[in-house]
């Protein structure tokens, strides 16, 4: 209880005393926010919260949905579900990989195209692994890595005048770094394989 007291006047205390530490804390969450403002939570994690599913099905169950909007309605309950299953968010895609995994000569698991999600492209009714996609988000991953340190040099910095606040910016640098950690796309190696097995299904079915 007197650790959350201590906390609670911090917090007042930094508001009251108009320190810089809010204000820098706003400016780089500012930047940050600007730098990385085309990666959204969803392009970042590759996920897809039950929540827009569940409340597209309570929709047309209470029969909200009518008319052109219930065809959207179900349109996306399919394309979420398909989601859910094989980790693909682009419906077109979506068509075209549930051919290459149900078709593959290997056992290839369900979402064993997932982690190339955002990575993926369609041209000519083909999909492939966009390697332009996969460059502008290792550059967007990479200077968010980057960014992630100056958190870790501005809590050495405030560690010794204000050692709660310096905590609080160490415990940032590590959720950032974590964050570009994940923001990085699969390896060549992965990339390659997941190539091969596509090309392997567009040659075996002639196309």
């Amino acid at each position: 209880m007197q650790e959350l007291l201590k906390i609670g006047n911090w917090i007042l205390s930094t508001f009251q005393s108009g320190t810089l530490n809010v204000m820098a804390l706003g400016a780089i969450f500012l930047i940050f926010r600007w730098l990385f403002r085309d990666i959204s939570s969803i392009k970042l994690f590759g996920l897809m919260s039950d929540r827009y599913r569940k409340r597209l099905v309570a929709e047309k169950k209470n029969g909200i949905a009518e008319k052109e909007y219930a065809k959207i309605v179900d349109f996306e309950i399919k394309r979420t579900s398909i989601k859910k299953i094989i980790g693909i968010s682009n419906s077109h895609i979506q068509n075209e990989m549930i051919k290459i995994i149900m078709n593959s000569h290997e056992l290839l698991g369900p979402k064993y195209f997932s982690k190339f999600n955002f990575f993926m492209s369609l041209k000519s009714g083909k999909v492939f692994v966009d390697e332009g996609k996969i460059k502008r988000r290792y550059k967007d991953a990479f200077w968010m890595m980057l960014f992630s340190f100056s958190f870790l040099i501005a809590s050495f910095v405030n560690l010794r005048s204000d050692p709660l606040f310096g905590f609080v910016l160490f415990v940032l640098w590590g959720v950032f770094l974590l964050i570009s950690i994940a923001a990085f796309p699969p390896s060549c190696g992965l990339r390659k394989k997941a190539q091969e097995h596509i090309d392997a299904y567009y040659s075996d079915s002639g196309r």
